[in-house]
């Protein structure tokens, strides 16, 4: 093991491998771009946004971009794969996984949506009752009106 390690041309440094392969470079642009475009997409909408766009990468790879490339005639692709891989892919348990992720973050995000407006919607139900300002949402559920089954119009 000694002698193998005294044999072997090895380098150093931060930039060690860069001018190897082409990919490397490919890949760096590809990581900012990921940073860059995720940094305005949360700017632009919300974070939950952000978990929903970060699933869909995932069905890309795994549906789309990896049996393409498994097919792709250059060498580097070829000594990745030993063989072209099916589509769809046969592994249905890492099918679903791949398609819940996304799906869960979407039942997420919409049930978010939905205790915006029923929260809301409580809000001004305050309002109309005539409840102080910034009084918590557990004061008008003991209110007469909602114990009493009637509405606040009704009295």
């Amino acid at each position: 093991l000694r002698q193998q390690a005294e044999s072997c041309i090895c380098g150093s440094g931060v930039l060690l491998g860069w001018g190897s392969n082409w990919l490397i470079y490919v890949a760096l642009l590809a990581v900012v771009f990921h940073s860059w475009i995720t940094g305005v997409l949360v700017y632009r909408f919300s974070s939950v946004d952000r978990a929903i766009a970060d699933g869909i990468p995932v069905l890309l790879i795994y549906f789309l971009l990896d049996p393409l490339f498994s097919r792709v005639p250059l060498h580097v692709f070829a000594t990745a794969y030993a063989a072209s891989l099916p589509w769809p892919p046969v592994d249905w348990t890492r099918n679903l996984i791949c398609l819940i992720l996304p799906l869960s973050v979407t039942t997420f995000s919409s049930a978010s949506a939905e205790m915006q407006k029923a929260l809301g919607l409580l809000n001004d139900g305050d309002a109309a009752t005539g409840a102080a300002a910034g009084a918590p949402a557990s004061a008008l559920s003991s209110s007469s009106a909602f114990s009493s089954g009637g509405t606040a119009g009704d009295d």
